[in-house]
């Protein structure tokens, strides 16, 4: 077969010969980075979750589906600690319909802030709120919400 293949290293594609500057990185973790756009030809897909039922942290994905049939489910954000985590972005959607019942609630990370509040709820049947990672001069990295349904 054809393609490159790498056992137990990183992957990574320089600038110049001399290999002092990194402009793609394939990480034996499956983590993808550049220095530059990036181009798709195709479909990209983000992660979703499976149905979560329980408390859970917001990692490994893009979009999060709760039920919260049973009872109030809390999704905790990852915490920003660094530029480079500005602009990450996830959806929690209610998936069952029982959000005003039961709500989602998203939870900040230790004093962070989502739009200066300690959490987000979704109060209504099948709602969703998407936060994107923030940094302001005057409260430090945070999340703030893009839009709610």
């Amino acid at each position: 077969s054809e393609g490159v293949g790498s056992f137990g290293s990183d992957i990574k594609v320089y600038e110049t010969q001399a290999g002092n500057t990194t402009v793609i990185s394939l990480g034996k973790n499956g983590a993808i980075s550049g220095s530059g756009d990036l181009t798709a030809k195709g479909n990209i897909t983000f992660g979703v979750s499976e149905e979560k039922t329980a408390n859970f942290n917001i990692r490994d994905a893009r979009t999060f589906i709760v039920n919260t049939k049973a009872s109030v489910v809390t999704g905790t954000l990852p915490g920003v600690t660094a530029h480079a985590n500005i602009g990450l972005t996830y959806t929690i959607k209610d998936i069952e319909g029982s959000g005003s019942t039961n709500n989602v609630v998203v939870a900040a990370s230790g004093s962070q802030r989502i739009d200066g509040a300690s959490q987000a709820k979704i109060q209504t049947n099948f709602g969703a709120v998407t936060v994107t990672a923030f940094s302001s001069s005057g409260d430090g990295y945070g999340w703030g919400i893009v839009s709610t349904t």
